[in-house]
């Protein structure tokens, strides 16, 4: 999906928003966002540098000129902690229920809301929770999910 076709929308950025979490954010949003459907959940590839100073170099690079929501929970989870996918996706889930109620009430209901992940993340090399920052198809794989 490229940004520039849903500039009609509300934007959130979920930091770290991978793959592997795809499910999880997609089960938590009607909890959340309710009486919003959720329209599509497609995959895009952010660019080789997968941090959000790459996102927000792009951005500016692109010379987008576009308010946005930043949720800052997973990349918390992937940086503080040394979980196991099943405890990352439990936590995630916990965290982005509040996060994502707490944003509510500065969304305008009249307008589509565009959820996407500024990058995604992988397997750490020595086993032990997960890392992004490199090139890997993991790391650049992240989660769009459209509700109207």
């Amino acid at each position: 999906m490229k940004l520039r076709a849903r500039l009609d929308a509300q934007w959130v950025v979920v930091d770290c928003l991978g793959l592997p979490l795809a499910d999880t954010v997609r089960r938590v949003l009607p909890g959340c966002l309710a009486p919003r459907q959720l329209r599509s959940l497609e995959f895009a590839f952010v660019s080789q540098r997968t941090s959000t100073e790459a996102f927000y170099l792009t951005m500016i690079a692109q010379e987008f000129r576009k308010a946005f929501e930043k949720i800052d929970v997973v990349d918390h989870l992937i940086h503080q902690r040394n979980l196991s996918l099943g405890d990352l996706a439990r936590l995630a889930r916990a965290e982005l229920e509040i996060a994502f109620k707490r944003l509510v009430p500065r969304l305008d209901p009249t307008l589509p809301v565009l959820i996407f992940g500024d990058h995604g993340f992988r397997l750490a090399p020595d086993g032990s929770g997960f890392t992004h920052g490199g090139p890997s198809t993991l790391e650049r794989l992240t989660v769009v999910l459209l509700l109207n």
